[in-house]
């Protein structure tokens, strides 16, 4: 019994994760996108990457403590905000251009050479 709220938790973050890169996610930008295009176009591809990066932070900052207080794996919940957010095309190239530099030292950090 403790470990079938924990595997249905999963199951059901999953789907929800699914449902929203396929339904809010998409929504969620073009709504922002019509609420604040004259800050997001003033600002140029940079402020639109910042815009999404926060986006993505967001949605991690709600998926990671839901699936933790489930009962499931808080690395699920940061992968499954990943998920939430691949439907964001431009997202990918903004993360990378935007948190290489950060990657790159924290893989140093997270894999030391001797």
């Amino acid at each position: 019994a403790s470990m079938v709220a924990p595997a249905v938790a999963s199951v059901g973050l999953m789907a929800a994760a699914v449902v929203i890169a396929k339904h809010g996610t998409p929504r969620l930008v073009r709504l922002a996108e019509r609420v604040a295009p004259a800050q997001l176009r003033s600002g140029g591809r940079a402020a639109e990457e910042r815009a999404l990066l926060l986006l993505l932070l967001l949605v991690t900052a709600v998926f990671v403590p839901l699936a933790h207080s489930l009962g499931s794996s808080h690395l699920l919940g940061a992968f499954l905000a990943g998920l939430s957010c691949c439907t964001i095309p431009r997202l990918h190239d903004a993360w990378i251009k935007q948190v290489k530099r950060l990657q790159s030292w924290l893989l140093k950090l997270f894999f030391p050479a001797p």
